[in-house]
C-alpha cells in the first residue's frame, strides 16, 4: 500500500491518490541511485581493466666488427617482458606466418561475412647460434591472400643487408602500443557526471512512473465521487458519479454508456497470480482490488495492485465510512 495515499480535507471531502509523487520519488532515488552505482561501478571496471595495457617493442641494430642486434619488449608499466640478442646477424630472410581475419560487406540486411587467410611477412635475423622474427609491425608486409607468396626481399631485408655488410651502421625501430593510467583521469572527469547519474535518472524515473495516476475524491456536499485518470501522455479522464443520479462523463456527459446508478456497497476483490522464481518453481502472489458496486450490479476499481489486506480492509472501511455504504470484504 506504499503507492497509496489518503488526504483528508474538511470533512465532506476524502481524496485517494495513487502513486504519489514523495513515495515514487524515494523509490526512484533508490532505484536511479543503485542503476548510478552499477553503471559507475562497471565503468570504473571497464577503465582499470583499460589502463596499463600494451607494450614497447624496441630492436636497436650496431654494426662494430659485425652486427648485433638487440630486441626488448616492456609493458605499460615498463616490465620486462621478453628480452633477446642475435650476435653476429649473419642472415636476414622473410618467414611466411599464417595469419586471417573477418572480412564484410553489403549493408546490414544483406551482410555478408568471410574469414579470409593471409601470410604476414615479417623480418627474420639469423645468427649460427640462434635466429629473430622481428615483431613490429612497421616492418612487417602481408600479402591479400594465401595464394600470394611472401616476397624473397624487400626493402626492409634489403635496410638489413645493408647492416649486416656495414654500409649502414645503425637502425634503430620501436612499436608502442601502451596505454598508459586512464583510470585517474577517468576518476577525476567522471565527478562532473555523478549528479546527472544520481540525480537525473532517478528524477527521470520518478517522472515516467508518474506520468499514469488516478485520483479518487469523495464528496459528500456535492454528492458525487470523481475519478481522475492520467495517462502516460499526461492527458486526463475525469468521470463523475452520484449516490442519487445516474453516472456522468465529463468528457460525453450526453453519452452515458456505461449507466452507472446508485453506489450500494464497497468491495474487496481478491486476486491471485502465479509467478516463477529464479529456479523455475511457481509461487502464488495475492493481490487486492477495492471496488465500487451499484445497484445494477456494476462495479469500478477504484484501487488495484493493494497487497496488505489488512491495510487494504482499513482503507476500504473509511471510504465505506465516508459514504455511509457496508464493506463486502474479500
Amino acid at each position: 500500500m506504499g503507492s497509496i495515499r489518503i488526504i483528508k480535507c474538511p470533512p465532506h471531502e476524502l481524496i485517494i491518490a495513487e502513486r504519489p509523487l514523495i513515495s515514487r520519488l524515494i523509490r526512484s532515488l533508490i532505484i536511479g541511485g543503485s542503476v548510478g552505482g552499477v553503471i559507475l561501478g562497471v565503468g570504473l571496471f571497464i577503465t582499470g581493466q583499460s589502463s596499463f595495457t600494451g607494450s614497447l617493442t624496441t630492436l636497436q641494430c650496431t654494426h662494430q666488427e659485425s652486427l648485433t642486434c638487440k630486441m626488448t619488449v616492456v609493458d605499460a608499466r615498463g616490465g620486462l617482458i621478453d628480452q633477446a640478442e642475435v650476435s653476429p646477424v649473419q642472415k636476414v630472410d622473410i618467414a611466411p606466418i599464417v595469419s586471417s581475419e573477418q572480412v564484410c560487406s553489403g549493408s546490414e540486411e544483406d551482410r555478408k561475412c568471410e574469414t579470409v587467410k593471409y601470410y604476414e611477412c615479417p623480418i627474420r635475423l639469423h645468427s649460427p647460434q640462434t635466429s629473430l622474427t622481428v615483431p613490429i609491425s612497421a616492418l612487417t608486409q602481408r600479402t591479400s591472400s594465401l595464394a600470394e607468396a611472401c616476397p624473397k626481399q624487400n626493402a626492409y631485408s634489403a635496410q638489413f643487408e645493408r647492416l649486416i655488410s656495414g654500409e649502414q651502421k645503425s637502425g634503430f625501430w620501436l612499436e608502442d602500443t601502451r596505454i598508459g593510467d586512464i583510470f585517474t583521469p577517468f576518476k577525476r572527469d567522471i565527478a562532473a557526471y555523478i549528479p546527472a547519474v544520481f540525480l537525473g535518472l532517478p528524477a527521470l524515473l520518478c517522472f515516467l512512473t508518474n506520468r499514469h495516476q488516478r485520483t479518487v475524491k469523495f464528496d459528500n456536499l456535492r454528492q458525487t465521487v470523481e475519478l481522475q485518470t492520467k495517462d502516460w501522455f499526461g492527458n486526463i479522464t475525469t468521470k463523475t458519479w452520484s449516490t442519487k443520479i445516474q453516472f456522468l462523463n465529463k468528457k460525453q456527459s450526453s453519452n452515458s454508456e456505461l449507466g452507472w446508478e446508485e453506489i450500494q456497497s464497497l468491495k474487496i476483490i481478491k486476486q491471485a497470480e502465479s509467478r516463477r522464481d529464479s529456479e523455475d518453481d511457481y509461487y502464488t502472489v495475492y493481490t487486492y482490488e477495492v471496488s465500487l458496486i451499484t445497484n445494477s450490479g456494476d462495479s469500478l476499481v477504484l484501487l488495484s495492485e493493494c497487497g496488505n489486506l489488512e491495510r487494504t480492509e482499513q482503507i476500504g472501511e473509511m471510504i465505506a465510512k465516508f459514504l455511509g455504504v457496508p464493506l463486502l470484504k474479500a
